[in-house]
């Protein structure tokens, strides 16, 4: 991959934006919150990252 593709890329990357909506569900908890917001694409990554980390240290009902 080329510099110019790499930065292409990351300009993109800042330009552009998406909505992500991530919800884990409690059946046991009535009184659980819901949170939307808006990331950055450029944020996407390290945002999933934390998902994933929170996923993998889930405990099985």
């Amino acid at each position: 991959m080329a510099v110019s593709d790499l930065n292409q890329n990351d300009e993109i990357l800042q330009t552009e934006k998406i909505t992500i909506s991530v919800t884990f569900v409690d059946g046991n908890n009535p009184f659980q919150a819901v949170q939307e917001g808006r990331v950055s694409k450029a944020n996407l990554f390290p945002c999933v990252l934390v998902m994933l980390e929170i996923l993998a240290n889930e405990v099985p009902l």
